[in-house]
């Protein structure tokens, strides 16, 4: 207490305990009288609790006595004034969109119960299956409550189903740990409530991460469409210390096919029919750029294919583009 107000000793404080989060309050004591008109300030610097939600609540009281012929007669305690701490922290939204591995027209899923991506450049197409996924991180310092995200599903996709995960401790990002029962996701209205407002230790732990899993289907003829899917965090019940972690959003092109016969035209119509033109099966085809080079696929390997008893090929996962095909000799 160096600097202190007349009366007060120096130096006075007590040990600080080992862990300064355990102190939930203090009291200051002078040994002299307070004269009349006689202002003292004093100035604590403190932060609020890790778990506060909303505003955290300081309060002081006074107590006092007076010296009457020669005994002390106590005061009781004034009210005590309040002073509301706004809590603030950040949480930080993330977005992503992947094509879903399927087996027949049933989704796979993975050891988590999530269904499983396709880590791949080739192009999505009408009637794949995607996935967003949606991701908050709070990176504090403060726990998060009261989270709704705007999530409106764009033109050409169909809503299949959705769920969200939750990993207090952030164990995983995007979460893949225990089902969160309590969010839900409206897909007619585009909201994902994420976790509740202003409920006792209902909130997202700082370091914590909660996902929703979106499930969709590329409706049919959209080939060529750009297809944006934009997450938004609104206002939540602490302060937002970093609104431009608020939104993201994921995007993808719908690809396109190119298909044909190769035939034998026997009548020089240039076109099939069921004449004299025969159709060649197991001829190997190229795929090329629109300058004739060679496209690869993810392995490194020229993009072929071959045709079948009726003739027909077909180069499917495309990026709407120019294209070359060409008949490798064998």
């Amino acid at each position: 207490m160096n600097d202190a107000p007349a009366g007060c000793t120096p130096d006075a404080w007590g040990d600080a305990p080992a862990n300064l989060a355990s102190i939930t309050g203090f009291r200051i004591v002078m040994n002299r009288d307070i004269e009349v008109g006689e202002k003292i300030q004093f100035v604590a610097t403190m932060t609020s609790p890790v778990n506060a939600n909303l505003i955290a609540w300081n309060s002081v009281a006074m107590a006092g006595g007076v010296t009457e012929n020669g005994k002390v007669s106590y005061l009781l305690p004034n009210e005590a004034p309040k002073v509301g701490i706004n809590v603030s922290t950040d949480v930080e939204v993330n977005k992503t969109v992947a094509r879903v591995k399927m087996n027949g027209n049933e989704v796979v899923r993975d050891a988590n119960g999530l269904p499983e991506t396709i880590e791949s450049t080739e192009a999505i197409m009408p009637g794949d299956h995607v996935l967003y996924k949606v991701n908050l991180k709070n990176h504090g310092p403060a726990v998060a409550s009261g989270m709704n995200v705007a999530d409106k599903l764009p033109e050409g996709v169909e809503y299949v189903s959705a769920e969200t995960r939750i990993c207090q401790d952030g164990a995983t990002s995007p979460c893949t740990g225990p089902a969160y029962a309590t969010a839900s996701y409206d897909a007619a209205a585009g909201t994902w409530t994420a976790m509740e407002s202003g409920i006792l230790d209902t909130n997202l732990n700082v370091g914590g991460t909660e996902t929703l899993y979106v499930l969709v289907k590329v409706k049919p003829a959209t080939e060529g469409a750009t297809i944006t899917n934009t997450a938004t965090l609104g206002e939540y019940d602490q302060i937002d210390s970093n609104k431009k972690n608020n939104t993201d959003s994921a995007t993808f092109t719908v690809g396109g096919t190119i298909a044909g016969t190769i035939f034998n035209d026997a009548d020089a119509s240039w076109t099939f029919g069921t004449g004299d033109d025969k159709p060649f099966e197991g001829v190997t085809l190229r795929l090329l750029d629109a300058d004739g080079n060679p496209l690869k696929d993810d392995s490194g390997a020229d993009i072929t294919t071959k045709t079948d008893a009726d003739g027909n090929y077909l180069f499917n996962r495309l990026p709407l583009g120019s294209y070359k095909v060409e008949v490798v000799p064998g």
